[in-house]
């Protein structure tokens, strides 16, 4: 395996600002946690390594894996909703940068304890056919 990299960014859905203080958790599909950050006060972690396929390998015909890695995240912050993604690719010695944008809970959802969680799916890259 080789690496690649993965750079996040948190801000507020409803004007685009950082968000400091949010919690990241990166998984790989299995479930096991790979990283755990709080975003900064530009709402940036540091950028994560994370493996990934030999790029080598796709030029190879008979290659019947994907030419890159897949990881799950998890973003929390209080007086927000919780998001999870998941499926994000990893390509060999490449940056991925995987946006994130919160929304706040409304008050009277807080005061409930409503829990609304937002689920993202990033679909298969193209070049995998199933």
């Amino acid at each position: 395996m080789t690496q690649g990299f993965l750079r996040v960014y948190v801000t507020r859905s409803s004007n685009k600002t950082p968000i400091e203080g949010a919690r990241i958790l990166v998984r790989d599909r299995t479930g096991m946690n790979l990283h755990t950050y709080y975003t900064n006060t530009y709402g940036t972690v540091p950028t994560m390594q994370l493996s990934a396929p030999d790029p080598a390998k796709s030029l190879d015909p008979n290659y019947l894996g994907q030419p890159f890695s897949t990881f799950d995240m998890e973003v929390h912050m209080f007086g927000y909703n919780p998001i999870y993604i998941y499926n994000i690719q990893i390509f060999s010695g490449q940056t991925s940068i995987q946006p994130i944008s919160m929304n706040e809970k409304q008050p009277d959802a807080i005061a409930r304890g409503d829990l609304h969680v937002e689920h993202i799916f990033i679909s298969d890259h193209p070049l995998v056919t199933r």
